[in-house]
């Protein structure tokens, strides 16, 4: 079902002789996020990253994937070890799991 807003849409473009079939929403912050908060501290340490590097990971992905599975990220990370609700790449930057668990509902970061 449209919106009202989507009908209106749909109504000025047939009025002015336009096609339009698909509609598209955006967003933009109103202003820049300047004061990002810090994340708490956290006592654990990741262990040094021993495996492949990043870009021998996308060489692999590349050459053995089919590029009908895309991916939703500009620039990849690299997730090396994970703690309670924390990751961390091959570089030791720490992330926030935002993820909602898709897989540590069932295994966990610290699965052995």
């Amino acid at each position: 079902m449209l919106r009202k807003s989507s009908k209106t849409l749909l109504q000025y473009s047939k009025a002015k002789g336009l096609n339009v079939r698909h509609f598209r929403c955006t967003a933009t912050a109103s202003q820049a996020a300047n004061d990002i908060p810090e994340m708490p501290a956290c006592s654990f340490k990741p262990s040094k990253h021993e495996g492949p590097d990043l870009n021998s990971v996308l060489s692999t992905r590349k050459n053995n994937l089919n590029p009908a599975l895309f991916t939703f990220y500009k620039e990849p990370v690299y997730v090396h070890q994970g703690y309670m609700q924390y990751l961390w790449d091959t570089n030791n930057k720490r992330y926030l799991d935002l993820f909602a668990g898709i897989v540590t509902v069932s295994v966990g970061h610290c699965h052995p």
